[in-house]
This record gives C-alpha cells, sequence and structure tokens, in this order.
C-alpha cells in the first residue's frame, strides 16, 4: 500500500516537472537558428516520452 502510494507521489511529482520544464520552455524566445529550433523541439519532445514512460515503468512495477 505505501508502495503504491510512493509510486503515485512520484509519477505526480514528475509530471509536474515536465509541466514546468515544458512551460518555461513555451516561454522563452525561440532560437533564431533553425538548428537550434530542432534541438529545443527535441528536447520537449524527449521530456514528454520520458515522462510517459516512466509512468508506465511505475504502473508496471506494481503489478
Amino acid at each position: 500500500m505505501l508502495d503504491a502510494c510512493k509510486a503515485k507521489s512520484e509519477t505526480r511529482q514528475e509530471d509536474e516537472r515536465a509541466r514546468r520544464l515544458i512551460a518555461r520552455m513555451a516561454n522563452e524566445p525561440l532560437p533564431s537558428d533553425p538548428l537550434m529550433y530542432k534541438l529545443v523541439e527535441v528536447g520537449a519532445l524527449f521530456v514528454i516520452v520520458m515522462a510517459i514512460v516512466s509512468a508506465a515503468l511505475i504502473i508496471l512495477a506494481r503489478r
């Protein structure tokens, strides 16, 4: 029971960190260099994917 609560709390914290990072990245001015723009896009997608994967792994670990 405590493990499930801890996993749920960790998932929420990680999701909140990802949301804050995405919001911060969204509020920053876009770089003028096209390569940097692509790197920012890839970085944002990476953060989103990692949040989803970690949540899925936590859910699978509870089974």
